[in-house]
């Protein structure tokens, strides 16, 4: 009876085990973002397992989808590592996956229906696909640092070319008027030809930079930035026609001086180091946006000197000098096109650099060598906005970069030397707050290690 009683019970087990063995479940990973429904029948082959349909969402934790295989011992397949953020410590793994992934070689895998960034994988030339090669040899160096995809961070170095002008920077020195006035001021003058005017032009800047990734999220960047410029203009007119300053102080004995021949000298310079940390904000296959927050440290000069000639001599010379330091924070993004080793960038920053003006006023002639000395000091918060964008284009292992782009950057709650001139003519030194803009081309090749 016992023995009949325990024959039947096997045979029910056998049933139960037999009808579960065919049913249907299906595998999810939250943070993946795609299902898998997988059949146990019988020992199958693994092709016969559905191709998941793969999401550009970024990866979060340090998760992988692990799809089972069918029973009797079948090895288990994992997904590229291209999903996970936690490849640090299968580095030789997981870059053998990336390799066989993009040949289509993973069993279970339909290579008609990869990602697109995996489609003609051995194609060459100057725009082929690259396949994410950058995360095939992503850990080949052992270093675990750029790792899986565009959103990861690698230690690279960096040089930029900027062709770049200041804005809103110009300086009327002299005008031209209809004949010598005896009075000063003898009503308004009338002007008989342009106003001699210097205005900076374009000139190079250089950007270095150093970005240290510390692991595969985050990373350290150091840069520097360095701009100067000169600007020269002259303008002269003939008997009886003269040439009037307008930056001599309006109550000196020589401001009704008649002059045939005006010169003036702008020059602009600054220097800027930055250093930030970035960090992954939102990523995806193809895309990546990081945010970043640190320190700048930045200097702006600026140095004027207009020169008059006519029996005399007569200059007038300022300068202004800022230096300061504060905050910044910003973001970045970069996209590759799915096709094409083309890729398209976008940053944007904030810094507020709490700092100080010093300012001199001179003027003087052959005749009488100080006429005006003054300076004027006080401690400000510049606000700078900085925006760039641009397109570049990446090598096959996403080592070396190049790109090209449009830069944007201004300086608020400035002191402008035509600002300085018109509170010192005034004796007014309230108003003295307005923007300086920089604008123009950046190129810039980058090497990741």
């Amino acid at each position: 009876m016992y023995i009949q009683y325990f024959t039947k019970t096997i045979t029910v087990l056998c049933l139960a085990s037999s009808i579960g063995f065919a049913q249907p479940y299906v595998a999810n990973n939250a943070n993946s973002g795609y299902f898998v429904r997988v059949t146990q029948e019988s020992p199958a082959p693994s092709s016969s397992i559905p191709t998941p349909t793969f999401a550009d969402l970024a990866p979060t934790g340090n998760s992988t989808l692990s799809v089972s295989a069918p029973a009797m011992g079948t090895q288990s397949q994992v997904l590229p590592a291209g999903f996970s953020a936690g490849c640090g410590e299968n580095c030789d793994t997981h870059s053998q996956q990336w390799q066989t992934y993009c040949q289509g070689d993973i069993t279970g895998f339909d290579s008609a229906v990869q990602p697109t960034n995996c489609v003609s994988c051995d194609s060459s030339g100057l725009f082929a696909s690259p396949c994410d090669a950058g995360c095939i040899g992503a850990c080949g160096d052992g270093s675990c640092q750029g790792q899986c995809g565009v959103w990861a961070h690698y230690t690279s170095a960096y040089a930029s070319f900027i062709y770049m002008r200041p804005r809103d920077a110009q300086i009327a020195y002299a005008v031209p008027i209809d004949g010598p006035i005896a009075q000063a001021p003898a009503a308004n003058p009338i002007q008989i030809a342009g106003v001699g005017v210097v205005e900076p032009e374009f000139e190079p800047a250089f950007n270095v930079g150093f970005n240290l990734a510390l692991n595969s999220m985050s990373s350290l960047d150091i840069n520097y930035t360095m701009f100067e410029s000169s600007t020269m203009d002259q303008i002269e007119t003939s008997a009886p026609n003269v040439m009037r300053s307008i930056v001599s102080h309006p109550s000196s004995t020589s401001t009704a001086t008649d002059f045939l021949t005006a010169s003036a000298n702008l020059d602009i310079d600054y220097d800027v180091l930055d250093l930030t940390f970035r960090h992954l904000f939102v990523g995806g296959r193809v895309f990546a946006v990081n945010y970043f927050l640190g320190a700048r440290y930045g200097t702006l000069d600026q140095q004027f000197r207009a020169h008059f000639v006519d029996n005399g001599t007569e200059d007038v010379q300022t300068s202004i000098d800022f230096e300061g330091a504060g905050l910044r924070f910003g973001l970045d993004a970069e996209r590759h096109a799915c096709r094409s080793r083309l890729r398209y960038y976008a940053k944007a920053s904030a810094s507020f650099i709490a700092g100080r003006f010093r300012t001199n006023y001179f003027q003087g002639t052959s005749f009488d060598p100080t006429i005006v000395d003054t300076n004027w000091e006080a401690g400000r918060v510049v606000p700078i906005l900085d925006f760039e964008i641009g397109a570049g284009w990446r090598s096959a292992n996403d080592r070396l970069r190049l790109s090209a782009g449009y830069m944007v950057s201004s300086w608020y709650n400035m002191v402008k030397t035509d600002d300085f001139i018109w509170a010192v003519q005034q004796n007014n030194f309230l108003e003295m707050h307005e923007s300086i803009t920089f604008d123009g081309l950046v190129g810039r090749v980058e090497y990741r290690f």
